[in-house]
């Protein structure tokens, strides 16, 4: 069985979840996460920037909308040892702005994820994951992106069966892909 490695960035405190802030003391994304590292026994990796945003919800998404449009990349905390170890990244995001957050750039122009196989889950409350998985696929163009797995994060307790029967058949395409 190949190496499994789930990274994943995701925010808890203040969130927007169904049209009102609300205190999430794990994000939707962090959620998911620790759902695929039960079922698979991978191997976790949380992107965290080395100044994290602000508390404040408001304040937040004021400061990562500036931080898009300006491009900015920020530090991250670590990056993580021995990715060559990983043939297999579940990688996971909240949607910003129609992409990901950019943290996850920093983290993707960062790493090298050539011939990785790279299957992408991200929640969202407004938009849905539109150009994220455009720039993702820009971003990792030396990998191998399987199936993408989209969820409204307002809604990720009612749908563990999706998240599982997507894990399960991600996991399944990777056998298949060694066979052939």
């Amino acid at each position: 069985m190949d190496k499994m490695l789930v990274v994943f960035f995701s925010r808890a405190g203040e969130n927007y979840v169904n049209g009102k802030i609300k205190y999430l003391k794990l994000g939707n994304t962090a959620y998911i996460a620790e759902q695929i590292v039960k079922w698979t026994g991978a191997d976790s990796f949380r992107i965290e920037r080395k100044e994290p945003y602000p508390e404040d919800y408001c304040r937040c998404i004021d400061f990562a909308k500036r931080e898009q449009i300006e491009g900015i990349r920020p530090k991250l905390l670590v990056m993580p040892e021995n990715l060559e170890q990983y043939d297999v990244i579940f990688l996971g995001y909240p949607v910003y702005w129609n992409t990901m957050p950019m943290p996850l750039y920093t983290f993707l122009e960062n790493a090298d994820l050539s011939n990785k196989h790279i299957f992408p889950f991200c929640t969202y409350e407004c938009e849905g994951a539109v150009n994220s998985l455009t720039d993702l696929w820009r971003l990792c163009a030396t990998s191998v992106i399987g199936q993408e797995l989209v969820i409204k994060g307002s809604y990720i307790k009612y749908e563990i069966s999706t998240i599982k029967s997507w894990v399960s058949n991600c996991v399944s395409v990777q056998k298949i892909s060694e066979v052939v």
